[in-house]
């Protein structure tokens, strides 16, 4: 670690790091995942239209509706 962030050696910025991502864990998905709800609305057709794309890129050709749910979902 070149930087230790006031840590007094390598150990302990080490547990600080882990101590911090345990915390921290998970935060941002669920963050983002809140912020896309609150303004769906706002969002163009053209995001729709680029998941449905792209869905349709990686679902193998004559894939089951089972397999393009998961897919899209993805």
């Amino acid at each position: 670690f070149d930087t230790l962030h006031d840590a007094t050696d390598g150990a302990m910025f080490a547990q600080r790091i882990g101590h911090e991502t345990r915390e921290n864990y998970g935060h941002a998905g669920p963050a983002f995942v809140r912020w896309l709800f609150k303004y769906a609305d706002r969002l163009n057709d053209g995001l729709r239209d680029r998941i449905k794309a792209v869905s349709a890129e990686i679902a193998p050709a004559g894939a089951s509706q089972q397999v393009t749910r998961v897919v899209e979902r993805l």
